[in-house]
């Protein structure tokens, strides 16, 4: 099982909040003090370990002098069930939990079990009689609905009278479309930060015995008479699990000896706790083949990395049945790991992730390009509330496709842009990113600008509306450079299409056209022949050649680079940048490309 959305209200600065995840990766970005971390927190207040996250006074949202009384945290699972907790401000420790069903995940449930057994006119049957292999999920599936439920489920009886008490049930419990689950579920929340993943024995604690310390409460006693301590009962218990768990790592054993240089290694825990508080906690020791303890954190940062990825591979490879809810979260991974460590890391998170969910945080450009952008939740602060910006599609693949292939946008721009200018082609994006580095000392990516490219005239309108539908992005900050060729045609269905968006918001002085047609026919003849002859090295050209082939040429940009040898993608526009660039010439630039730049440097 998954989680599919989380709900908070009143949690810091989480006021009313609600946030999807994917199944696989869900990466959280956003600046300090967004609420990304208050995000993790809430998934922690239903773990069942010691990852769970203990609400506190200082938890519940205020404005000023008042405090919201109450905390409301749910999770919707995958498998229709939701779970809520309230806090109340006087008894924070002591929340109130609530299981449901929703009504519409169970009729959709019963509908395919039913449609099974009539298909396979078994359904008169009594359980104890289908022994067929293919029955064993739907019988599972009853089996299941019937515990949550609170019905009895006996082999004896027949899967119709199981179906129909199900229904019964649904029926009388119905409330709000929700009914209500007699039994409580638990998930197992595995937590590391980043300042402590390099810890090497607290990440193996972590990842592979903090369990033991819940489980152990759950463990029947077969005393058989004998008169035994309590405290003896449980030394035993967990000195059982402890043995047994240590077993069960002797794959991790070998890798680990590699790593470390030694001929033998034994993972090692010892128990921990003070008589009678029973606070239980482990010490991880990695012992030599003399049963001297290694010290792994004067290891190098190559030699802790490795090991860190080694023991995240396997706890990834355990096998997890559709009934368990294991999370796994990272805030901030990125904290201590140069960018081969995070490519290690995410490669990880990419292989296993098909079926573990990972939940993550990061500042890291690295990571946040290298995802999808539909695997990227953008939190921000708005009037000191916690907003969430995703994509919404219904087809996410389109949209990574779009966004990453055909557009070409990085992710880390998809969410802090400041300002977007669409250019027709790449000839432009390279002139303009060219000129803007050498002008100004930095990319506009550093500035966090994009230079987009629409590829033709005719895409202009939908990228404009893929950057503001699925990017959320404000037309206000959104420029367009197209040909003037468009503008003087002014039936022209780009032209149209364009002006709709300034009806719907575009700046209409956001909107700029260039050159008699063309971007390229824009600069004067001299500043061209300069270009051609003191930067690309092309002497045998003239002012009068380049004046006749702009007044006899339908194409100009395409007749200047076909007959002085030009590249007109790479060379043309990054000799134009250059030439321009130099305090001298900055002032013969067309007018409207310096009205261009100094809108987008613009606060």
């Amino acid at each position: 099982m998954k989680i599919k959305k989380l709900s908070v209200k009143n949690f810091r600065s989480l006021k009313d909040l609600e946030i999807e995840f994917n199944e696989d990766i869900t990466c959280i970005v956003g600046e300090n003090d967004a609420g990304k971390t208050s995000i993790l927190d809430c998934i922690r207040a239903f773990s069942d370990s010691e990852t769970l996250y203990k609400i506190d006074p200082d938890d519940f949202y205020k404005n000023g002098d008042y405090t919201e009384e109450e905390i409301v945290i749910k999770l919707e699972l995958s498998n229709g069930v939701e779970i809520g907790k309230i806090y109340q401000k006087e008894k924070p420790n002591n929340p109130s939990v609530s299981t449901y069903y929703e009504k519409e995940y169970l009729d959709r449930e019963i509908r395919e079990i039913k449609e099974f057994f009539e298909e396979k006119e078994i359904i008169d049957k009594q359980i104890n009689q289908l022994e067929n292999d293919d029955y064993i999920n739907f019988i599972e599936r009853l089996k299941r609905l019937s515990k949550n439920l609170g019905e009895t489920f006996r082999i004896n009886s027949k899967v119709e009278t199981i179906i129909s008490n199900i229904e019964n049930k649904i029926n009388e419990n119905e409330e709000n479309n929700k009914i209500k689950i007699e039994r409580g579920f638990t998930i197992s929340v595995y937590y590391l930060d980043g300042k402590n993943i390099d810890n090497i024995e607290n990440t193996i604690e972590k990842l592979f015995f903090s369990d033991i310390k819940t489980k152990i409460w759950q463990e029947t006693v077969d005393i058989k008479e004998e008169k035994i301590p309590l405290k003896d009962l449980l030394d035993r218990k967990i000195e059982n699990s402890l043995r047994e768990r240590e077993k069960d790592l002797s794959p991790l054993e070998e890798k680990l000896k590699n790593y470390l240089n030694k001929e033998n290694l034994k993972i090692h825990v010892e128990k921990n706790y003070t008589n009678p508080s029973l606070n239980v906690s482990f010490k991880v020791l990695l012992k030599d083949e003399y049963g001297n303890a290694i010290n792994t954190q004067k290891k190098g940062d190559g030699t802790k990395r490795r090991i860190t990825m080694a023991l995240l591979e396997e706890k990834f490879k355990e096998k997890i049945n559709e009934n368990e809810i294991k999370i796994f979260i990272f805030d901030e991974p990125d904290t201590h790991l140069h960018v081969k460590a995070q490519r290690d890391l995410l490669k990880l998170f990419k292989n296993y992730g098909i079926d573990k969910q990972i939940i993550l945080t990061t500042h890291s450009p690295f990571i946040i390009n290298s995802l999808k952008p539909t695997q990227i939740k953008f939190v921000r602060l708005d009037e000191n509330l916690s907003k969430v910006e995703h994509f919404k599609s219904e087809n996410s693949l389109e949209i990574d496709k779009i966004l990453k292939e055909d557009l070409g946008i990085e992710n880390i721009l998809l969410f802090f842009a400041r300002k977007i200018l669409i250019v027709e082609g790449i000839s432009e994006v390279n002139f303009f990113e060219t000129l803007y580095l050498k002008k100004y000392g930095n990319t506009p990516y550093g500035d966090f600008i994009k230079i987009l490219s629409a590829n033709s005239i005719n895409n202009f309108p939908q990228a404009i509306e893929l950057i503001t539908s699925v990017m959320n992005f404000p037309l206000k900050d959104i420029y367009i450079l197209a040909d003037n060729d468009v503008r003087t045609n002014t039936s022209h269905k780009t032209y149209n299409k364009i002006h709709k968006f300034v009806e719907k918001g575009l700046p209409e002085n956001n909107v700029f056209y260039i050159g008699n047609k063309e971007f390229e026919d824009s600069f004067s003849c001299e500043d061209l022949y300069n270009i051609l002859h003191d930067i690309l090295n092309k002497k045998d050209c003239s002012i009068e050649d380049i004046e006749k082939l702009k007044s006899d040429s339908a194409k100009f940009s395409k007749d200047f680079c076909d007959k002085y040898q030009v590249d007109k993608v790479e060379e043309l526009p990054k000799a134009l940048a250059e030439y321009f660039s130099k305090e001298d010439n900055f002032e013969k630039l067309p007018q409207v490309i310096k009205e261009i730049l100094n809108k987008l440097r613009e606060s």
